[in-house]
């Protein structure tokens, strides 16, 4: 459990909060509208909608966004780089979800942290305390009118959030949107660079089990639920199944890194200049095919499509690239990565399994 007040953010609450107040305000200002207030995203009470998005970004209708803590990969545990929701709202918990519409701004998080939310919230947000206050999901369909557009944060929703939005277009015809481009990386003009930390092959002795045998026991897995298969997301699961380590979280020895796995292949995707010659040779003697970190969603359309090949002899917010009749969300195979991950020293680290099957 973190201590209240043990993730810091780059910039300080208070500054962070109006900076971004500015960005917005700025934004639809540049487009010839006066505004009141911080974060506005439609006009209220009405029928015509405005747009947050950077200029030279297609303009997209939309009633609120939502801001989650997580990562690409799900992370609680995030670097400076992808603490979205701490820049948004000036609050640097682990945990919480922002959500902004034209007239309000709110975030929920646990207990853990009232006390510093209440601390670190400007007046113009509201506290939603989890467990005491509506979810974000009944929230939204209460306040909002049929047929609201709310765009989640691109990159970082998980499947429960599509869930949701079918629940959300049944009830009232509201739906997620997601737009081509990360809202809050658009404004968020002094964002940290990515760091550059080397990666580590894990030393057998600390491992326990070489990288091929773990791959023989997946891939047995994936012949049992008939998968072509799988597309392993959470940080510490891909750090486990390739016997890698990294630094790319504070505190955390992981790699920011997608694996696919297949019956004859095997894939990292990870920022190659993380590699040294060494690890890299290391990895495709394990017959792990490198590739570049930005590729990973290419590659599962071709994964979904039978066309993914390697030259060396699940993703949540991938999903929506794939069919859906060709996903199977096996939780026989999650909890096998998932457990095997967490028996080897990351028991500490709070990151969802994320895996996906594909079918032929």
């Amino acid at each position: 459990m973190v201590e209240a007040g043990a993730d810091t953010c780059t910039r300080s609450p208070t500054a962070t909060a109006t900076a971004t107040a500015s960005f917005f305000v700025s934004y639809l200002e540049r487009r010839g509208r006066t505004l009141d207030l911080s974060f506005p995203i439609r006009n209220g009470g009405g029928s015509t909608r405005r747009s947050a998005v950077a200029d030279g970004v297609p303009s997209t209708p939309l009633d609120a966004f939502i801001v989650p803590s997580e990562d690409n990969h799900q992370s609680e545990y995030v670097s400076d780089r992808d603490k979205r929701r701490a820049f948004v709202s000036g609050f640097t918990g682990s945990a919480g979800l922002a959500l902004i519409t034209m007239t309000e701004a709110l975030l929920w998080t646990d207990g853990r942290y009232f006390l510093q939310a209440t601390q670190q919230l400007s007046d113009r947000w509201k506290l939603m305390r989890i467990m005491e206050d509506p979810n974000v999901e009944n929230w939204i369909s209460d306040n909002l009118p049929s047929d609201a557009a709310v765009e989640l944060t691109r990159g970082v929703y998980l499947l429960k959030w599509l869930k949701n939005g079918h629940k959300l277009q049944k009830k009232k015809r509201q739906k997620l949107v997601h737009l081509s481009v990360n809202l809050v990386d658009e404004i968020w003009k002094d964002r940290p660079a990515a760091d550059i930390q080397p990666v580590h092959i894990q030393p057998f002795k600390f491992a326990g089990r070489a990288v091929a045998d773990k791959l023989k026991d997946l891939r047995e897995k994936l012949l049992k639920e008939k998968a072509d298969g799988i597309i392993v997301t959470a940080l510490d699961e891909v750090s486990w199944l390739y016997n890698i380590r990294g630094n790319d979280v504070s505190y955390c020895p992981v790699v920011h890194a997608y694996a696919i796995v297949k019956s004859d292949s095997a894939f990292l995707y990870v920022d190659k200049r993380k590699l040294s010659q060494e690890v890299e040779s290391s990895l495709e003697e394990s017959g792990i095919e490198v590739r570049e970190y930005s590729t990973v969603d290419s590659d599962v359309s071709l994964l979904a499509s039978g066309k993914l090949n390697s030259s060396v002899a699940n993703v949540y917010h991938n999903q929506a690239l794939v069919p859906r009749e060709n996903v199977v969300n096996s939780e026989d195979i999650q909890k096998e990565v998932h457990s095997q991950a967490k028996s080897q020293k990351f028991g500490s680290i709070q990151i969802p399994a994320a895996l996906l099957c594909i079918q032929d």
